[in-house]
């Protein structure tokens, strides 16, 4: 991977603070003045634009028509010139004459962007009615097994139940061993793109169901590991964060998944086919799906620039000092080692780091704790947790499966073991003792069939119900042919 110079990291960490300085502040835009007010400090002078972002710190210089801001966010100092003309509300932290602490002083802005003499004000800010709500889950375990549909289905019923406003999902999926019912251990070097299916299962839970709620929440990922088919789910959704050690991808066998045998057409059908639902996936979530061809597609070659402080993608190496290589095309030479795979420093397939979403605009920030998520989100202050099952939710459901699986080869055992002999009442006997144990593995298949995936589900379903008829017709033939013998 190409590294970045100084000077572009230097741009990068400007744009990034005037990215929280935005988050912040659009996170307040619909609220009501007073409630504005009470999140200013009257110890920093306090900016209220009326776009609505609000930002505190110190005016530096001023002039007729621009100010010079110092301030503060996330530990991080940034510097900045603001028009006056966006502004809609200068608070200036205003010593008392009695030594006490400073007090808010309250300009407002002409028609012209100037502003007059300020006067200080005695009344303190309106206090905020209520709070913020969110709600946090974490999604960890193997994916498809233990991060399933119904436990995270259940755990967004809960929420919206309670009011939240937000939905906040640590992402954090145990990439180390392969599907649960194959019981193999993963190495650094595989890749899950074909668990694409499982995640589309899930996704529509964060869209299009999410749409139908009343007052739909928003959704925020909190990515620590979104590998294999999780790394769809953040995907999905416009607002993601991750923390330092955070990484997404895991899904760069896209054109190795049906080795080389078969015939060519058809594999580059399959190919085509599941490349599309995934870059349906990002343009849900609004990311360029440049990305998703480079997380999956080991030949994708993808440089990136910044012409305008934004990314910019080209599909070819690097043509100049402004460009980026993300990934080329592996072939021999150029591959990366077992060991550049497992820390997500490889370029032959993207994996994003916390630094690269951010520079790429994927991520909105890196945040640590949940008190530094809640201030990128603009509620440090007002927000309000709603009381959370979702632990109890996600082992439980994770309980469960473990449980009937195990019932499920049970009883697979047990069904075989009957043998259907013996005289009329012994043979119908053993048939219903079948047949029961059929309709009890039907059962568990219901509740739990859903991580083998939609269409292995119903041809297990499907094998299981035509045991269960052939046992009904052989007792009608027998039950026939008795009444013959009469």
């Amino acid at each position: 991977m190409a590294k970045m110079n100084g000077r572009w990291l230097a741009t990068l960490t400007l744009a990034a603070l005037a990215s929280v300085a935005g988050t912040y502040g659009s996170a307040l835009a619909g609220a009501p003045a007073a409630a504005r007010a009470s999140l200013v400090s009257a110890d920093e002078d306090t900016l209220i634009f009326k776009d609505g972002k609000v930002v505190t710190g110190k005016i530096v210089k001023e002039d007729a028509s621009t100010i010079k801001f110092k301030g503060t966010i996330g530990g991080i100092e940034f510097e900045a010139d603001y028009k006056k003309d966006d502004i809609l509300e200068i608070k200036r932290a205003k010593v008392d004459p009695k030594g006490d602490k400073p007090k808010a002083a309250d300009t407002k802005a002409d028609d012209k962007g100037k502003t007059p003499d300020t006067k200080a004000t005695t009344d303190d800010a309106a206090p905020v009615e209520g709070g913020v709500k969110y709600y946090t889950m974490e999604l960890s375990g193997r994916f498809g097994w233990d991060i399933s549909q119904t436990p995270i289905r259940d755990c967004m019923k809960e929420a919206a139940k309670g009011g939240a406003e937000y939905i906040i999902v640590i992402m954090n999926n145990d990439w180390s061993m392969g599907p649960k019912e194959l019981g193999l251990e993963r190495s650094p070097e595989e890749a899950a793109f074909d668990e694409l299916f499982r995640a589309e299962d899930m996704d529509d839970i964060f869209s299009s169901e999410l749409r139908t709620y009343e007052k739909p929440p928003k959704v925020v990922f909190w990515v620590n590991r979104a590998m294999g088919g999780a790394a769809f789910l953040p995907l999905v959704c416009p607002t993601m964060y991750f923390k330092s050690d955070g990484k997404l991808g895991g899904i760069g066998n896209l054109t190795t998944m049906f080795g080389g045998t078969g015939d060519e057409v058809v594999r580059q059908k399959q190919y085509s086919l599941r490349l599309k639902h995934a870059e349906g996936i990002a343009n849900t979530g609004g990311y360029p799906v440049e990305l998703v061809r480079a997380m999956a597609i080991p030949e994708f070659v993808l440089t990136v620039a910044y012409p305008n402080g934004e990314p910019v993608y080209y599909e070819r190496m690097p043509e100049g000092p402004g460009e980026f290589l993300l990934t080329d095309d592996a072939k021999e030479g150029s591959q990366d080692t077992a060991k550049a795979l497992e820390s997500g420093e490889g370029n032959d397939v993207l994996t994003l780091t916390a630094k690269l979403a951010q520079d790429l605009r994927v991520s909105k920030g890196t945040v640590d704790d949940i008190d530094q998520l809640k201030f990128e989100l603009g509620i440090s202050r007002t927000g309000v947790e709603v009381k959370s099952r979702a632990k109890q939710i996600m082992e439980g459901w994770s309980k469960g499966l473990e449980q009937g699986m195990r019932d499920l080869r049970r009883l697979r055992g047990d069904a075989d073991a009957i043998q259907i002999g013996g005289d009329f009442q012994q043979r119908t006997k053993a048939r219903g003792q079948r047949k029961q144990i059929l309709q009890r593995m039907q059962g568990i298949l219901k509740k739990y069939g859903e991580v083998f995936g939609e269409e292995r589900r119903l041809g297990m379903d499907s094998v299981l119900q035509r045991e269960i008829d052939l046992l009904d017709h052989d007792q009608t033939l027998d039950v026939q042919q008795q009444r013959r013998r009469k």
